[in-house]
């Protein structure tokens, strides 16, 4: 009787955590794939200001985005680890080339770690990127434009309101839409 007694309390206590698990992983586990279909998402916010930060040049000097004002703005936030990064940069580096006369582009490296190890100037000056390299390391944009991953990318027209958020991987053709939106709007 005593080993019966065992044997159904072990049961129960195995049923009730398998439970609990699958409740836990039906609750959470959209947040742990960024691939889920709730996390890779478009969101418009047209109409809303852009909020200002400051973020520092490669050479360490402060730079607010709000200094960009009277141009269109394309503010893109990256870190060199990131693969859907990786992927989309080569992108930005053909608009840059394309559109950098008429629209700002501004890469913004929002990781300290990056910073401060030069990872990320690292990972440009190797992959020979030419456009303008930002960094913001006290968490003020995340925060801002409630980002919670990487890449992030936020359309501003010249007179300093969002016509776009991406909050994740972006297609050549979804950039260059943007952009062509962007000029557009002037």
């Amino acid at each position: 009787m005593y080993k019966t007694k065992n044997r159904a309390i072990i049961i129960v206590a195995f049923v009730v955590i398998l439970i609990l698990s699958i409740v836990m992983y039906d609750v959470y586990s959209d947040s742990l794939t960024s691939n889920s279909e709730d996390y890779v998402q478009t969101v418009s916010v047209a109409g809303g200001t852009a909020a200002d930060f400051t973020m520092t040049d490669e050479t360490g000097q402060e730079v607010k985005l709000s200094d960009f004002e009277d141009a269109p703005v394309v503010l893109h936030f990256w870190t060199s680890w990131c693969n859907f990064c990786i992927d989309e940069l080569p992108y930005f580096q053909s608009a840059f080339h394309e559109y950098g006369e008429e629209i700002q582009f501004l890469m913004v490296n929002a990781v300290a770690s990056e910073r401060e190890s030069e990872d990320g100037k690292n990972f440009i000056n190797e992959s020979e990127y030419t456009f303008p390299v930002y960094y913001e390391m006290n968490g003020e944009a995340k925060t801002l434009y409630g980002l919670c991953g990487f890449p992030a990318t936020v359309f501003i027209d010249k007179d300093g309101k969002i016509i776009q958020m991406k909050l994740s991987e972006m297609s050549e053709e979804e950039l260059y839409s943007n952009l062509d939106r962007l000029l557009k709007d002037e």
